[in-house]
């Protein structure tokens, strides 16, 4: 597994579209956990940081193979992943974006039922 952690600013006046993306996210859960499924994804979580200089998102993703889960979302024809995108163009500053360093990511071992 592979696991990696952004800061992604916002545009100026974008975090309440962000949020509201957010919103409908959480109610499309199943379509989410699809397109999680398609790229590999074990875990995602997206956390808001509030600050004097501009709102980020701090993003955290662990994958089989990171790469291989950018390419099938990039290439993903589903609504979500689609609308996804959009958001990401409309509300990101990518040209920002900043990766942080990972430095603890522990997961137990999943034992079978009644092991």
């Amino acid at each position: 597994m592979q696991t990696q952690c952004l800061r992604i600013p916002l545009l100026p006046g974008k975090t309440p579209r962000f949020l509201e993306w957010v919103s409908l996210v959480r109610g499309r859960e199943r379509e989410a956990f699809e397109a999680m499924t398609g790229e590999g994804a074990v875990a995602e979580a997206l956390f808001l940081e509030r600050g004097s200089a501009g709102d980020s998102v701090v993003y955290y993703m662990r994958a089989r193979d990171l790469e291989r889960a950018a390419q099938v979302f990039a290439a993903s024809q589903l609504p979500i992943d689609r609308e996804t995108r959009a958001m990401i163009d409309e509300c990101w500053d990518v040209a920002r974006i900043q990766a942080l360093d990972v430095l603890l990511d522990l997961h137990p071992p999943r034992v079978a039922l009644g092991a």
